[in-house]
């Protein structure tokens, strides 16, 4: 048998101490109470609210609107240290959060959470945003200032040249698409579906600006005969549509009706409002057919119709829209016939 010598014994016995500690350690690691996975929820600290109460309303797509669909709003009454808490499981999506007369834009994915703290006298200021969707939420505070910046902004920018206007157009783009960046840098592992939503919104916000620059250009400017060049309608052309991908997007659907409505404007041979829905509804017929947002678009224009005074024309035009939506559910939310808006006698 070989002769151990000390320096083999101190090595034999350094080893046997390293198993031990790394016993204890998975003894330890094992008998600790597991970690708790985060369960969905919304809480918060909301202070110098008037009512007591803050409210989470959920977002519904445009089709969902026009099948008759009504938001969920669940009410959230704060106690005596102006504290809320409520869990429970989203279903992935947007909601508007409410406290008084602020109102933030939020979005839930099943198993996350969302902490909010903020002073209502106060809102302008960037709220404290907590849990495993606070970077949703900070990102959405952020875009709804800036979309407040542009909207400020367009006021002025309608004034200008047409080479002017696309780059102004190009730079508030640019803005958004950085602070989505952002948020993705900060964020890489979010829902997918988000930032695919929050791009198409960019994508199709830049293109309904472009799209009634034309009418609103000329009306600023007092020069009905205004007319860009073509490279501007070859820009306008470039836009992806029809777009069955984003049919479940708000901004879609309002990018869809300003383009039938601006494409359709310069058509307008009379005063005549049915003439000019008429119109619009060719336009919808024309390119949007077979699609989701087809339903939507005609949905709209019926009610546009039902909106005006009778007519005979007019209550032409609406059974026209009505019979062309091919969604039952969307067909059965407009009623057969237009109501009487004059009373009778």
């Amino acid at each position: 048998m070989a002769h151990l010598t000390e320096e083999h014994l101190q090595r034999a016995l350094q080893h046997y101490y390293s198993l031990i500690i790394l016993l204890i350690g998975v003894l330890l690691v094992s008998c600790s109470p597991k970690q708790e996975v985060e369960k969905g929820g919304i809480d918060g600290e909301i202070l110098n609210t008037k009512t007591g109460l803050v409210f989470l309303t959920e977002s519904i797509s445009p089709f969902e609107s026009a099948c008759g669909k009504f938001p969920a709003k669940q009410t959230f009454k704060l106690d005596s240290l102006d504290v809320f808490f409520h869990q429970q499981d989203f279903d992935e999506g947007y909601y508007t959060f409410e406290a008084d007369e602020v109102t933030l834009p939020v979005y839930f994915v099943p198993g996350k959470k969302l902490s909010i703290d903020l002073d209502v006298r106060k809102p302008y200021e960037k709220p404290s945003f907590g849990g495993g969707m606070k970077y949703e939420a900070r990102y959405l505070f952020d875009r709804k200032r800036e979309l407040a910046r542009i909207q400020l902004q367009s006021k002025t920018a309608i004034s200008f040249s047409e080479q002017q206007y696309v780059s102004w157009v190009t730079s508030f783009r640019s803005a958004l698409d950085s602070i989505l960046l952002l948020y993705i840098t900060n964020h890489p592992r979010g829902s997918k579906t988000f930032m695919e939503q929050e791009s198409v919104s960019n994508y199709y916000l830049a293109a309904t600006y472009l799209e009634s620059y034309p009418r609103l250009h000329a009306l600023a400017v007092d020069s009905l005969s205004f007319k860009p060049s073509p490279s501007f309608y070859n820009q306008l052309d470039e836009i992806e549509y029809p777009n069955d991908q984003a049919s479940d997007n708000a901004q879609y659907v309002e990018y869809v009706l300003t383009r039938i409505h601006e494409r359709t404007f310069s058509q307008k041979m009379t005063d005549s409002k049915t003439y000019w829905l008429e119109q619009k509804l060719s336009e919808a017929e024309n390119t949007l057919i077979d699609t989701t947002i087809y339903n939507v678009a005609l949905f709209n224009m019926a009610r546009e119709m039902m909106s005006m005074e009778p007519s005979a024309k007019r209550d032409l035009l609406y059974s026209r829209a009505r019979g062309l939506i091919s969604s039952r559910a969307v067909r059965e939310n407009l009623p057969d016939t237009i109501p009487n808006l004059i009373s009778e006698p």
